[in-house]
């Protein structure tokens, strides 16, 4: 039998023998029941005696709302009300003339508070206030690592730029992720993009990411609108799905019987800013910045007890700081290039340096000299590269001539970006509550931010849409069912603001590799970037329908849960549209230093090798569908007081993707085909709907879960369990599938000028007319041979295209989660928590981009099927591994302080991080290492391997002084104290050689990457924590060249840490004026207070020149400067605001 499958049926089997007694042991005790979004709660009724009262009227009454839940008690006195909206209650009991003091309870998203009701003849009517958190900082209730945050805590606690996702950043088990990548964070040893977030009880996430949805600041805003939060590690319960990693859910605050709402106002500018640390060590200045950030929202009833509305407006300005290293060829550079280039590269090169020498940043530029700092070449060549040591006019390159000029350029752009949501409650009876919720996003993102010409710049509109429709009905006190109905809609369409501006500016982009100072260069290469870049345009438009419905029924001592969701996405792909301008990937300074792709070195028999790419699409935009339908049923079970039991199974199909265009196209039969001289339209079909010739019917997670409450009081509490959860990957992975060959025609030419396309002898000529000839020989049955002679025959070479396969059947990313903790609390402000959690994961996806290479080592000496260039195969072959164990203290008392803090020791291993196309960090690989197979090399530390991780957050509010006078308590009283810390050790990277990509075997997928070699009795470093910055901690002496290595590397993916991340961020405020309701407050945000600076991961690049230096700071996740655009906001950040409630 399969080892994946025998694994899934072990498991089923386990869980469904183990469960026996569950389904057919008979009682009376309720279990708990809520779902994502909702919480619940249970209790037992007794009389004065102690004695259990059953069939005893329980009414829930929702204070801010007025809305009653009832239910009854059982035979063993015990009740369960389940779905409810996260609110406090006044719960109260009677039965047979007696009554209970009523009791105001707390009810969190995905909690289960417990309280005791005794009914008395005489029973009062004030009411008596429970704290369940206070009262109880362990959990009996539920076997899933769920972490709960409050209306005050996401408040209070510093959330830079109002991110809504930085709630989980300091969860057990969460480490943060840093630079601008794909994921704010992993979640036991989990991808960054395996997290699913829900926004009252809807996917509201990027389904073509799988990424928080967020705006044109990438930041998720709304803050102003949550009421809740929480954050679930192993979920047991069979209601979650679609993700494997973290479930975040979020619940929205509705309105009251009372008129409530706030009004915020954030600023940040760069003089409250500390400057950049490589800034700081150049003696330059900070660059510009300022941020504006509100939100202003009102709550109330429209009629008392009935209907409520909520409206929320929120946004941000901000001028983002862009900065990195401007590169610009000397004038002795210029003249030589002008002297030595092709007459039809001339026109060309004159329009790119008269671009160059008008740049803002040559000013401040500096010729480049030998040594550490990051705008010199530690290499010795003066920024030449491989052009070092050629003379011209009495000079010498790269030893008396420099070849750059280099400055830290800085750059600003606008980001505008505001949100409005509107809700509207309707309490319709006590068995029936409804909501409605829209929502609307627009802004602008400028996305790349040129240093030579502001022409180049790109932007993106975004703007969003989403509705949803909520429904909670109660059949009868034990049968409730909720029923959700969502959509949203959302743009991100990327290029310049003028593309036939950018394009008279400079017809193509080309972008250089070679010659490198130690910083690495901005936008792409070491001398500065021309043209619109090559990945622009691109976007899509993306609209997502859902349905999920949840019904509980409370019967005896089990509590069954019933299921089913249905979520589909419609996309308008743009991203075919990409390098339809051409792009010049120089790979070598000689290249660009004779205007020729293939530059014969002197003296040798070898060539200084660079590539011309372009794409030619037939089908632009691809209109896809891809659709998940999920279903689950579990039985909660409470055999005893002291032990729950949680037993369910989740099934879920996805769907193969559709395109409605047929716009995929397949490599038929098993690669290579044994006749590779036919025809190309006998070896592709083309015109095809659905991308995978199979798929998984259905996946079955069977899923058990317990807690047992040892000392029968909730002090001492022992949870655990082991489930099987599936990822539904991201869209994404479709894109490289609608540019296959023939829709697609990806030229890579490696001969020809430098030169506009309209010349015969340029490589954007030979790149157009190899399309012509290959599509209509595509139609017309031609082979590769006759095609070759065609082209042959006006002088063009001619370019084979690249496919991208599958394997058979497509199968989805699975992980076997398991977890153990006990939980202790020692008094009423302190507990103890002690967890293990571990899991494996297989089926996950992984990129094998050797199928038609060859020319180096163990590979074939000639293409397996030579009609194509690169081919490429995208598999479910890939494994992971995690062990992690945290330690978490929790404190809450009644002075005022609240804190949670965690250390998590762990190992994470796999063969790829992440999605692929999605990089974790800078150092990413998600493609196979060697042809002889994924755990040769790939296995080994993951991207997010955190061996040590702390994190923290803490609350202060200050209590109230009575008996010190006006005075004091005016300049003493309405203090509020709160942060978050982070430290994290170090995340690993591999040590690549791109040279041999270049130029030692051909040809490969564009994602290809080859581990260097170290060199006999060299030893590397564990980490490159110490070094890195004032001098590299790797040199490139330790490894063979590519010209001499042999192999595919023998150092293993992952293999040295990078340095440290630490950050604190803290909030502090004072209350000025109280009046009744009305509140007037003022504080600061002090983002990375201590001003600590987070170095990125050094160069691993072996041919890269500056390899072991580390030359950024590492953004955080979010800012004020919004994610994952570069702002240069890696030290401390002061952000003042004003803040009034009501």
């Amino acid at each position: 039998m399969n080892r994946k499958l025998l694994r899934g049926a072990t498991l089923a089997l386990g869980l469904m023998v183990g469960a026996a007694p569950i389904l057919f042991v008979g009682g009376a005790t309720p279990a708990f029941a809520q779902n994502a979004t909702t919480g619940a709660l249970t209790g037992v009724v007794t009389d004065t005696t102690g004695a259990v009262v059953p069939n005893a009227k329980v009414t829930l009454t929702d204070i801010a709302t007025g809305a009653k839940i009832k239910v009854s008690t059982n035979a063993e006195g015990r009740f369960t009300a389940a779905l409810l909206k996260p609110d406090t209650y006044n719960v109260v009991a009677s039965a047979q003339g007696l009554a209970s003091t009523p009791q105001a309870v707390s009810v969190l998203v995905g909690q289960t508070p417990t309280v005791t009701l005794q009914v008395t003849p005489n029973a009062g009517s004030t009411t008596v206030t429970v704290s369940a958190q206070a009262a109880q900082l362990t959990d009996t209730q539920s076997p899933a690592l769920i972490t709960t945050f409050t209306e005050k805590q996401i408040q209070n606690l510093p959330a830079p730029g109002g991110d809504i996702t930085t709630v989980a950043f300091t969860v057990p088990g969460v480490v943060v992720n840093a630079g601008g990548s794909y994921g704010n964070f992993s979640a036991d040893g989990i991808p960054g993009t395996s997290n699913l977030y829900v926004l009252n009880g809807f996917d509201d996430e990027d389904p073509f990411l799988n990424l928080n949805n967020s705006g044109s600041s990438n930041l998720t805003l709304g803050q102003g609108e949550i009421a809740e939060a929480s954050v679930v590690l192993n979920g047991y319960s069979s209601q979650y799905g679609r993700a494997a990693g973290a479930i975040i859910n979020y619940t929205t605050k509705s309105g009251s019987n009372q008129f409530h709402g706030e009004a915020n106002y954030y600023y940040n500018g760069d003089v409250l800013n500390a400057n950049d640390w490589f800034r700081n060590n150049a003696g330059q200045g900070r660059p510009r910045a300022v941020s504006n950030e509100w939100a202003a929202n009102i709550g109330g009833p429209i009629l008392h007890n009935k209907l409520f509305f909520f409206a929320d407006y929120e946004g941000l300005r901000y001028a983002l700081p862009a900065s990195g290293d401007a590169v610009f060829p000397t004038q002795a550079f210029q003249n030589y290039m002008l002297s030595h280039v092709p007459n039809d590269s001339v026109s060309l090169y004159k329009q790119a340096f008269n671009l160059y020498n008008a740049s803002p940043s040559l000013a401040s530029a500096s010729p480049v000299t030998t040594g550490n700092g990051p705008l010199q070449d530690s290499s010795g060549t003066l920024g030449c590269g491989n052009f070092a040591g050629t003379t011209y006019n009495g000079q010498t390159f790269g030893v008396d001539t420099p070849c750059e000029l280099a400055a830290q350029g800085t750059a600003s752009s606008i980001n505008k970006e505001w949100l409005f949501t509107g809700r509207v409650d309707w309490n319709i009876s006590s068995k029936q509550k409804l909501f409605g919720r829209y929502k609307m996003d627009r802004g602008t993102q400028p996305t790349y931010t040129s240093f030579v010409n502001p022409a180049f710049n790109t932007i993106s509109s975004q703007p969003a849409y989403e509705g949803q429709l909520n429904d909670t009905y109660s059949f009868t006190p034990n049968l409730t069912n909720q029923f959700v109905f969502a959509a949203n809609w959302y743009t991100a369409y990327f290029g310049p603001a003028n593309q036939q501006q950018a394009l008279q500016t400079f017809p193509t982009y080309w972008a250089v590799s070679d010659g490198a100072i130690n910083a690495g260069a901005a936008n792409g290469g070491t001398l500065g970037a021309l043209g619109t870049p090559y990945y622009f345009p691109q976007g899509r438009n993306v609209t997502q329908y859902q349905f999920v419905d949840d019904l509980t029924w409370v019967k005896g001592r089990n509590t069954f849960q019933f299921g089913y969701n249905f979520r589909r996405n419609d996309i308008s792909d743009y991203d075919s549209q990409q390098i339809e301008n051409g792009f010049y990937d120089f790979l070598d300074m000689r290249n660009v230093a004779n205007g020729v792709l293939s530059y014969p070195i002197p003296g040798t028999t070898n060539t200084a090798q660079s590539l011309y790419l372009q794409n030619f699409s037939t089908k632009p935009t691809a209109y896809l569908a891809v659709y998940n339908l999920g279903a689950y049923l579990q039985d909660q079970y409470q055999p005893t007081s002291r032990l729950h039991l949680t037993l369910g199974a989740r099934f879920d199909r996805t769907g193969n993707p559709l395109c409605n265009n047929n716009c995929f196209a397949r490599y038929n039969g098993t690669f290579p085909q044994s006749d590779t001289t036919a025809a190309y339209n006998a070896a592709i079909s083309d015109n095809l709907a659905h991308p995978y010739p199979n798929i998984e019917s259905v996946i079955f997670q069977p899923r058990l879960g317990f807690n047992y409450d040892v000392t029968g009081d909730g002090h001492t509490v022992v949870r655990g369990g082991i489930g099987l959860f599936a990822d539904l990957p991201p869209d994404l992975i479709l894109d490289s599938l609608i540019q296959n060959f023939p829709n697609v025609y990806a030229a890579t030419v490696q001969t020809g000028d430098v030169a506009d396309a309209s010349s015969p002898t340029s490589a954007g000529y030979y790149a157009t007319q190899s399309d012509i000839l290959l599509e209509n020989g595509f139609a017309n049955g031609a082979t590769a041979t006759q095609l070759t002679n065609e082209l042959g025959a006006i002088n063009v070479p001619f370019t084979p295209p690249s496919m991208v396969l599958t394997q058979n059947r497509w199968r989805a990313p699975k992980y076997l989660e398991w977890n153990l903790q006990v939980q202790h609390q020692f008094n009423r402000s302190n507990a103890l928590i002690v967890g293990y959690a571990g899991n494996e994961g297989y089926d996950e996806i992984i990129q094998n981009p050797f199928l038609n290479a060859y020319g180096f080592g163990s590979l074939p000496s000639t293409a397996p099927d030579s009609r194509f260039g690169a081919v490429a195969k995208v598999e479910n072959e890939a494994n992971s591994n995690y062990n992690g164990l945290s330690v978490t203290w929790k404190h809450v008392d009644n002075h005022g302080l609240t804190a949670d803090v965690t250390y998590t020791f762990s190992h994470a291993l796999d063969d790829v991080s992440n999605q692929v196309g999605e990089n974790y960090n800078s150092s990413s690989i998600y493609g196979q290492l060697s042809p002889q197979g994924i755990g040769t090399l790939n296995y080994s530390n993951a991207d997010f391997d955190i061996r040590h991780s702390l994190v923290a957050d803490y609350t202060y509010q200050e209590p109230e002084f009575h008996n010190h006078g006006w005075l004091f308590n005016e300049v003493a009283g309405g203090w509020l104290f709160a942060g978050k810390t982070y430290w994290r050790s170090g995340q690993p990277f591999s040590i690549i050689d791109s040279g041999l990509v270049q130029g030692s075997f051909y040809p490969l997928n564009g994602q290809a990457q080859v581990l260097a070699a170290l060199i006999p009795g060299q030893t590397l470093p564990h980490s490159c924590t110490g070094n890195g910055i004032d001098k590299p901690c790797l040199s490139t002496s330790q490894f063979e060249s590519a010209s001499t290595q042999t192999t595919f590397g023998n150092i293993r993916r992952n293999s040295i840490y990078g340095p440290h991340y630490a950050d604190s961020d803290w909030a502090l405020s004072k209350q000025f004026v109280t009046y009744k309701d009305f509140n007037f407050k003022l504080g600061a945000y002090a983002f990375n207070v201590f001003n600590h600076p987070n170095f990125g991961l050094p160069s691993n690049d072996v041919a890269g020149g500056s390899i072991g230096s580390s030359g950024n700071i590492l953004a955080p996740p979010t800012s004020p400067y919004g994610s994952f655009q570069q702002a240069g906001v890696g030290g401390r950040v002061l952000q003042v605001f004003g803040k009034i409630t009501f």
